[in-house]
């Protein structure tokens, strides 16, 4: 069983991966979903080509009995 510290280096490691250029990616959340199967990852980034520059989210679903991340998905923020 994977641990939340697992979850999120995984996550993290998935998110790199797939948007090289996300800079200071920091954990944001963290949730257990889906009757205890899937950790919810939320992760915060800057990208580095971005011409507003603005912070991103997304959700990463990991699976908690092998650590595979089984998807990806904005996270939107409402600005207050």
């Amino acid at each position: 069983m994977l641990t939340i510290k697992e979850a999120a280096t995984r996550a993290a490691t998935h998110l790199n991966d797939l948007i090289p250029g996300a800079k200071n990616i920091q954990l944001e959340e963290v949730e257990s979903t889906d009757y205890d199967k899937i950790w919810a990852i939320t992760l915060s980034y800057y990208e580095a080509d971005s011409l507003f520059g603005g912070k991103c989210y997304k959700i990463l679903n990991v699976r908690k009995t092998d650590g595979e991340v089984l998807s990806m998905k904005i996270r939107s923020v409402r600005q207050q």
